[in-house]
């Protein structure tokens, strides 16, 4: 369809073996296929080069539909909203959505099971023209992902675009070395939510979450709350923060545990004066050489909270293992003093730590309690 508005809603869409299973070129209205709430009820759509192709297009809603052996299962180039729900998707060759200037994107309950994915991304998600936008990847399974689950990003062109992100409720398992569960790198004004995933993997240098912002006057607000994530390579990371914006950032309640050595729990650069509260995490180093908390560095006026965070590197005594570590306190606005100010209430455990505590020699003000300790 191209130049028209639409209405269309079907019980069942079946598509197969053709460049393109649906084209919407210029469209604006709305495509739903519905399904009868159960997998594979709304149809299928195989053997496309791009099972959905969009151009400028309109609100496209597809439920209950089999996705069986596509190059991409959307290809999106500016249009209303893209909604994938109760689907199963297999055997995709490049990858599963490849979408920019897309205003919503849905992704819900859906399984994803046996696919190549040769560009080593399944979701990439990416803007580069001003605007408000939505990106909602929640309730999927994936199993042996070949790369980077979701991948989300503004691009030159987009600072100053917003966005409102929620990845929740996944269960992946990932395959590929280098690999992310889910990546955000936005310039702009963000509410990110990273709730209840669960995210495996078995290569090395795998991250589980990883959360980037440019530089810019922008606020981000990042909670990562509930997520279970176990890696089996080594050099990985659980929780990976890098911040270029003022944010505020809870990490709360996670569980991260490395069957593979050198890994680290949650990694935190602050380059803006920021808040971050890390509490209730569980880190488990099973084979050595982890550390649990690093913060490379964090600006001047920036406020760490750390409460009833257990660390446990006692399962090897042949490797360094660190437990929380300060490498430097930023200055950027050139003070004579920059400092960082630790908040603890409830006492954080290291047990089996080489290093249990590492902080610069000045500029740590507050008080950080470990093993009962007031170690600041």
């Amino acid at each position: 369809v191209e130049d028209s508005g639409i209405n269309i809603a079907l019980t069942q869409l079946i598509a197969t073996n053709a460049t393109n299973g649906v084209r919407l070129v210029d469209t604006t209205g709305l495509l739903a296929v519905y399904g009868t709430g159960s997998l594979g009820t709304g149809g299928s759509i195989s053997g496309m080069t791009d099972a959905i192709y969009m151009e400028n297009g309109p609100s496209v809603a597809m439920q209950n539909v089999d996705f069986t052996n596509n190059g991409k299962v959307a290809f999106v180039d500016g249009g209303e909203s893209l909604i994938i729900v109760g689907s199963n998707i297999t055997q995709t060759a490049n990858m599963f959505i490849d979408a920019t200037n897309l205003t919503m994107l849905q992704v819900y309950s859906n399984e994803f099971s046996s696919n190549p994915l040769s560009s080593g991304m399944g979701i990439h998600y990416r803007v580069d023209k001003t605007g408000t936008y939505t990106a909602s990847v929640t309730n999927n399974i994936a199993t042996n992902v070949a790369g980077s689950f979701f991948v989300t990003e503004s691009l030159a062109g987009a600072n100053g675009a917003s966005l409102a992100y929620n990845f929740q409720n996944n269960k992946l398992n990932m395959t590929t070395a280098n690999a992310v569960g889910a990546s955000v790198n936005w310039t702009g004004p963000i509410a990110a939510y990273f709730l209840g995933n669960e995210i495996n993997g078995n290569q090395s240098g795998q991250t589980g979450i990883r959360f980037v912002t440019g530089s810019s006057t922008d606020q981000a607000v990042v909670q990562m709350q509930q997520n279970a994530i176990t890696l089996g390579g080594s050099n990985s990371i659980g929780l990976d923060i890098d911040v270029n914006s003022t944010s505020t950032i809870y990490t709360t309640q996670n569980g991260i545990t490395f069957n593979g050595l050198n890994g680290v729990g949650i990694r935190a650069k602050l380059m803006k004066a920021s808040g971050m509260n890390v509490s209730g995490n569980l880190i488990t180093d099973n084979v050595g050489g982890a550390t649990g908390i690093q913060f490379d560095s964090v600006e001047h006026l920036s406020t760490l909270v750390l409460n009833n965070n257990k660390i446990d590197l006692s399962h090897a005594s042949t490797f360094v293992d660190r437990g929380i570590v300060l490498s430097s306190i930023g200055n950027l606005t050139a003070v004579t003093d920059p400092f960082v100010t630790f908040i603890s209430t409830v006492s954080n455990e290291i047990v089996g730590a080489t290093t249990p505590y590492s902080l610069p020699a000045t500029g740590a003000r507050g008080t950080l309690l470990i093993n009962g300790v007031s170690v600041q």
